[in-house]
């Protein structure tokens, strides 16, 4: 095993090149590729019986989404990235570029928490989203293990005692609070069904205790080596479920439904 070590020092994660970067570490960290597979595939569920229907991944970045599942639109606020060939679309999740209930589903890995004003964007996905459409959403969650671990070994705030739902961050991934999943659909859970009565939170389901702490992410060197990587995925999927008990403790993630009523 490894010791952790970082994979660059004074990068400029707003630069449009990053995208590629990111790209590039997903596709060849397999212990991350692994856990990016494995949260695909809970959204290729949410629309197998709606293949027809208009889907969008909202900041796509460096992920791979359309390769598993064609179907979707893959979007990205840089034009770069779409000039790049990274994704489809460029629409900003604020001001969607998008036509009225006209879409069936959003999907959103680590996103939400970069926005500079989600009320901005539950608007317009309530905007352009049809009757019955659905937003999934993956984010860090608030748990006791995963606020030791993002406020020592993450280089992105987390304060999930923020008052204001809000940030004034210039960049789009250098500045966010990961904990705004949390404050929005649990802590002020009230205030956004109030505030936002088309969009109905269905599930927040929490998950990953070890599987993307030991890819180490976008930020380190995998703690793992590559040799017999499968396996090494499996037995960490097995532990996952060993761990599963002790959810509410030790999840790093959750993953928000939310659908639209009427």
């Amino acid at each position: 095993m490894k010791l952790l070590k970082k994979r660059f020092k004074n990068i400029d994660l707003d630069h449009s090149d990053t995208t590629i970067l990111h790209a590039e570490i997903i596709k060849t960290n397999p212990f991350l590729k692994y856990w990016y597979l494995k949260q695909y595939n809970k959204y290729k569920t949410l629309i197998a019986d709606n293949t027809n229907g208009l889907h969008i991944e909202l900041g796509a970045g460096g992920g791979f989404l359309k390769e598993t599942t064609p179907l979707i639109k893959t979007s990205s606020i840089l034009k770069s990235d779409k000039e790049n060939g990274l994704v489809d679309l460029t629409l900003n999740a604020e001001t969607l570029d998008l036509e009225n209930n006209s879409v069936d589903s959003f999907f959103m890995l680590d996103v939400f928490h970069h926005l500079k004003n989600p009320k901005k964007f539950l608007s317009e996905a309530n905007r352009c989203l049809k009757k019955n459409g659905v937003i999934l959403m993956i984010e860090p969650t608030n748990t006791i293990f995963s606020r030791i671990l993002y406020k020592k070994f993450h280089h992105e705030l987390f304060d999930e005692k923020a008052r204001d739902w809000n940030n004034d961050a210039k960049g789009h991934l250098s500045s966010s609070n990961q904990a705004l999943g949390y404050i929005v659909f649990e802590r002020d859970k009230d205030i956004f069904k109030n505030e936002f009565p088309n969009l109905n939170l269905i599930q927040i389901k929490k998950h990953t205790f070890f599987q993307y702490i030991l890819s180490c992410g976008l930020s380190y060197e995998p703690l793992l080596s590559e040799k017999s990587e499968s396996l090494k995925n499996k037995i960490v999927d097995y532990l996952e479920t060993i761990a599963s008990p002790l959810t509410n403790l030790l999840s790093t993630y959750m993953d928000i439904y939310i659908k639209k009523t009427l």
